[in-house]
C-alpha cells in the first residue's frame, strides 16, 4: 500500500511580530494550511539548522475538507531557507491497516536587508537643534527606520529615502545616538542598525580681530563656528568716547565672516558682540571685543571761559575743558592770545599741557578792554578758537552832587540827585544814609537803590534828618557827600472846626478829616482845666453833653498819627466858641441838623452817632404861658446863681479873672443836670443819652511833634 499522512501547502505566509524593527532578534511568523490531516508534530530549521518555535498554533479549519492551520513564531535575524515539517504519528513508526504515516515539508527562503553604510550626521543653520542624518542607498530595500536611544528607541522616522531632517525632541548640549536600519518587502527581515552618535554642542568664535583701525572704521574678521555655520551674522556695536560714559548702540548684518564698521566718532571705545542666526534663533559666539577709534582734530572749542581775581594791571584766567563730544583724543595743550582793544597789541602764550586750564596775565591797563582766545590742540592738530573779552578792574567813583529834596510830608521825604562827574566805571547802585539830626548818637539808616531818586519813608513828622547819598562801581562805594539837612512836614492843624449848642447842656462839633489815627477835641470851662473827647480817624461829627448851662466852654481840636507803634499828635486848632442858638421857637427852623453825631464824655472815645432834633414849635397860645411862667422862674434861677458864683469863687477863683467872682464848680453843675434823649444815627436804632461831663483827672500822654 502506499504510504499516506499530512500533506502541506508549498505556499508559506511571513509575518513579522516585532514591536519595531529594532528589536534582536526579530519576531516573526510562518504560517502555512496541512490537508488530510491534523499535524501532531511540526520542526523548522533555518539553512538546515534547527531553530526553535517559540509558539505553535494549529487550527482546524471547518469544511468537507480536512484543512490545518498551522502559525509557528520564530525569534532570527538570518537569511536563508527557513523549512517546516509536520507529521501526523498515531503510531511510532507503525504502521496503520496497511497504511504507513508519512512526514511532509513546506519551506520559505527569508532575507535579511543590508544594513545602511556611510552614516553620519550633519548640524543645520536653521537651528541648533536641528540635524540630518545621511546614509548610503541599500540596494533592494523598500524603507528605513530611524530610531533614537535617548528617547527610548523610539522610531523618529520611517522614510524611503537615505536620509532624514530631525527638527523636533532634541536639545542643545545634549548627546544622542540614532540606529538607521533597512527593510525590504515581503519575505524579508530587517537589517541590522548602522549606529551614529552626535553631541548638540554651542558653537563659538574664538578668533574675532580687527584688521583695521581708522578715527572713524574699524574692520573686524573671524572664522565660522566649526560646530556649526550661521546662515548669518548680526554684529551688535556699543560705542563711547574714551573721555565719556554714554553709549550708542547700533546691529548690522553679515554673511560672510567680515566687517566694515563705519561712522564712529572719533577716539570711542566700541565694544562688538558677534551673533550667530540660526533661524529664528540667535546666539551668541563671540562677546565684548574692544577696539578704540584713533584720535582726530578738536572740534569743539574750551568752555566757559572765567576771569578771577581782576585788578587793574592783572586778571586770571581759567577755562573749562573742551566738552567731551567734541574733544576727539585726549587733549595736550593750548594756544591763548590776549588782545588790547585799545591798543590792538597782542601777546600768545602756548600752554604745553592739557591739565593746566589757568593763567594769569599781567602788564594790562586799567578799566581798559581785552579779547582773550584759546584753542586747544591734540598731538599739533588745534581745535577752534574760543573768543572771549574782559575789562580790567575799575576805580571807585566820584562823589554825587546836588542833592535835594523833590517832596515832603509827614512821614517821607523824597529826594534827587545828579550822577558822579567821574564815574570811573559802571555805576552799580546808590547807597542812601540818613539819621535824627538832634540824636546823633543812633547809626545810620541805609537803603539802595540804583535810580538817581529814592523816597525814604518811615520818618516821624516834624523831624529834622541828616542824609548823604554814595555811588558804587564793581570795585567798590566812593566818598559819602557831606550831609544834607532835611525835614518832613508838620501834622496840619484841623480845619473847618466848628462846635454848635444842641441845647444848654450839649453841643455839636464837626470838622473836615486830614487822615489821622486819632482825634482830640479840647474844651475849656470858665472855671477848670482843659479835658478832652478822642475820637477815632474814621469820625467827624460828633455830639458832647453834660455841660453846665451856668459855665462857658471853648472848644479846639487836633490831629494824631499813629507811626511805628508811636502816636504823635499836631497843633490845637484856634478855640471856638459854641454858636448859640436865639431862641426855642426859632432854633426849629434855623439850628443845624447834625447828621451822624457821636455821643461822648471827656476823655473817653465817642461810642456812636446820633441825630438831634428839636422840639416843634409850640403853638402862640402855649407860648403865652409858658413866658410868663419861665420869666417867674429865672428871676429865681439868678438868685441862686449869684449865690453860686460867689461861693465858687471863694473856694477856686480862676486865673485871670478879680477873685471876687466865683463860678460854680463842675461837679454841683452836673448833679443838677438832666439826661437829654437824642435820636441815633441810621446805623443805630436805638435812642441814645448825651452823658453829664466828667472832668478827667489822668491825662492820656501822647508824643508830641517838635
Amino acid at each position: 500500500m502506499s504510504p499516506d499522512g499530512p500533506d502541506v501547502d508549498s505556499f508559506m505566509k511571513f509575518s513579522l511580530l516585532s514591536a519595531n524593527r529594532l528589536a534582536t532578534p526579530s519576531v516573526f511568523s510562518l504560517s502555512f494550511r496541512v490537508y488530510d490531516s491534523p499535524p501532531t508534530t511540526v520542526n523548522c530549521t533555518v539553512n538546515g539548522s534547527r531553530i526553535s518555535i517559540d509558539d505553535l498554533s494549529r487550527v482546524v479549519m471547518s469544511g468537507s475538507a480536512s484543512v490545518t492551520n498551522v502559525i509557528v513564531t520564530l525569534k532570527s535575524r538570518e537569511a536563508g531557507n527557513y523549512q517546516c515539517t509536520v507529521s501526523n504519528e498515531r503510531v511510532s513508526n507503525g504502521t496503520i491497516n496497511g497504511i504507513t504515516a508519512m512526514a511532509n515539508t513546506s519551506s520559505l527562503y527569508i532575507n535579511v536587508s543590508g544594513m545602511p553604510t556611510g552614516l553620519k550626521t550633519v548640524r543645520l543653520n536653521s537651528s541648533l537643534t536641528h540635524l540630518r542624518l545621511l546614509w548610503s542607498h541599500v540596494q533592494g530595500a523598500a524603507g528605513y527606520e530611524v530610531f533614537c536611544e535617548h528617547l527610548n528607541n523610539r522610531s523618529i522616522s520611517n522614510t524611503t529615502t537615505p536620509s532624514v531632517t530631525i527638527t523636533s525632541d532634541l536639545s542643545l548640549s545634549a548627546t544622542y545616538t540614532f540606529y538607521v536600519m533597512s527593510y525590504s518587502n515581503g519575505a524579508s527581515l530587517p537589517s541590522n542598525p548602522n549606529v551614529a552618535t552626535v553631541t548638540l554642542t554651542h558653537p563659538s568664535v574664538d578668533d574675532l580681530r580687527h584688521n583695521s583701525i581708522t578715527s572713524t572704521n574699524i574692520v573686524l574678521s573671524w572664522s565660522p563656528p566649526t560646530d556649526v555655520t550661521p546662515a548669518n551674522y548680526t554684529i551688535c556695536r556699543r560705542c563711547h568716547r574714551v573721555c565719556g560714559s554714554v553709549e550708542t548702540f547700533m546691529n548690522f548684518t553679515a554673511s560672510v565672516p567680515q566687517h566694515n564698521s563705519t561712522n564712529i566718532l572719533p577716539y570711542s571705545n566700541c565694544a562688538f558682540d558677534l551673533i550667530g542666526l540660526y533661524g529664528s534663533e540667535e546666539y551668541i559666539l563671540s562677546r565684548n571685543f574692544n577696539a578704540t577709534t584713533s584720535a582726530s582734530r578738536p572740534t569743539s572749542p574750551v568752555g566757559n571761559i572765567i576771569f578771577s581775581s581782576v585788578r587793574a594791571e592783572s586778571m586770571i584766567v581759567s577755562w573749562d575743558e573742551v566738552p567731551c563730544s567734541g574733544r576727539n583724543g585726549p587733549i595736550t595743550g593750548y594756544s591763548l592770545t590776549y588782545t588790547s582793544v585799545t591798543s590792538n597789541i597782542s601777546f600768545t602764550v602756548n600752554i604745553t599741557s592739557g591739565d593746566n586750564r589757568t593763567l594769569t596775565l599781567t602788564g594790562l591797563l586799567p578799566n581798559t578792554d581785552y579779547t582773550v582766545s584759546i584753542s586747544p590742540y591734540n598731538y599739533g592738530l588745534l581745535g577752534p578758537t574760543e573768543i572771549v573779552s574782559h575789562r580790567t578792574a575799575q576805580s571807585i567813583p566820584g562823589p554825587i552832587s546836588n542833592l535835594i529834596p523833590t517832596d515832603t510830608n509827614i512821614q517821607f521825604i523824597n529826594i534827587s540827585w545828579n550822577p558822579p562827574a567821574i564815574s570811573n566805571g559802571l555805576i552799580t547802585v546808590y547807597e542812601i544814609r540818613y539819621r535824627d539830626q538832634d540824636d546823633t548818637t543812633k547809626p545810620y539808616a541805609t537803603m539802595n537803590t540804583t535810580t538817581t531818586q529814592h523816597s525814604i519813608s518811615g520818618l516821624f513828622p516834624n523831624s529834622t534828618y541828616a542824609i548823604s547819598v554814595r555811588a558804587y562801581t564793581a570795585i567798590g562805594p566812593g566818598q559819602w557827600i557831606d550831609d544834607t539837612v532835611l525835614s518832613t512836614d508838620e501834622i496840619p492843624v484841623v480845619h473847618n472846626f466848628s462846635v454848635t449848642y444842641l441845647n444848654s447842656t450839649a453841643v455839636s462839633v464837626k470838622w473836615v478829616p486830614n487822615g489821622a489815627t486819632y482825634y482830640r477835641v479840647f474844651y475849656y470851662t470858665s472855671n477848670c482845666k482843659a479835658q478832652f473827647v478822642t475820637y477815632p480817624g474814621d469820625i467827624r461829627e460828633a455830639a458832647i453833653g453834660g455841660f453846665c448851662s451856668c459855665l462857658e466852654n471853648e472848644f479846639s481840636i487836633s490831629a494824631s498819627f499813629e507811626i511805628s507803634g508811636k502816636v504823635f499828635e499836631g497843633k490845637k486848632s484856634p478855640p471856638v466858641l459854641p454858636v448859640k442858638l436865639i431862641s426855642s421857637s426859632s432854633s426849629s427852623s434855623t439850628e443845624p441838623t447834625a447828621t451822624s453825631i457821636t455821643q461822648s464824655t471827656p476823655g473817653t472815645t465817642a461810642v456812636s452817632e446820633t441825630n438831634s432834633t428839636l422840639m416843634a414849635a409850640v403853638g402862640l397860645w402855649v407860648a403865652l404861658i409858658l413866658l410868663l411862667l419861665s420869666l417867674i422862674i429865672n428871676v429865681v434861677l439868678m438868685l441862686v446863681l449869684i449865690l453860686l458864683c460867689r461861693r465858687l469863687v471863694a473856694t477856686n477863683p480862676r486865673k485871670g479873672v478879680a477873685a471876687t467872682i466865683q463860678y460854680p464848680e463842675i461837679r454841683e453843675c452836673r448833679e443838677t443836670d438832666d439826661y437829654i434823649e437824642m435820636k441815633a444815627s441810621p446805623a443805630y436804632d436805638k435812642n441814645l443819652k448825651v452823658e453829664p461831663v466828667y472832668e478827667s483827672t489822668d491825662e492820656i500822654i501822647y508824643e508830641t511833634t517838635r
